[in-house]
């Protein structure tokens, strides 16, 4: 079965720095009836509303769109562009989907 999927990119700013101490990335799986531009501004709300609430301060973007087939015997298959964001697939994402669970999209 094939859905669309978004990958945010989320960057933590420590108190008194003004770059990002370090990233993570989080996928979003969902719907084909659903734009990639409307999931992604979707997520990053309320990533932010949630980092907030904590008192952290965090940079984003969509690091790449696509589509996924689950069903695949070998794991999750990537491809495609989105049309609303303008951006593909990233050779990574395949293995980020199959190790999330794992890993939580830390990048190291």
């Amino acid at each position: 079965m094939d859905f669309k999927y978004i990958v945010v990119r989320v960057g933590f700013i420590r108190k008194g720095s003004t770059n990002p101490d370090f990233f993570f990335k989080m996928p979003f799986i969902f719907p084909k009836s659903m734009t990639h531009s409307t999931m992604a501004d979707a997520a990053m709300s309320a990533i932010k509303k949630d980092q907030e609430a904590v008192g952290n301060r965090c940079t984003m973007d969509v690091s790449s769109a696509g589509f996924v087939r689950l069903d695949s015997l070998g794991g999750p298959t990537c491809y495609g562009t989105s049309s609303t964001l303008l951006i593909g697939v990233d050779p990574d994402d395949e293995y980020l989907l199959r190790t999330y669970t794992y890993t939580s999209g830390i990048e190291g």
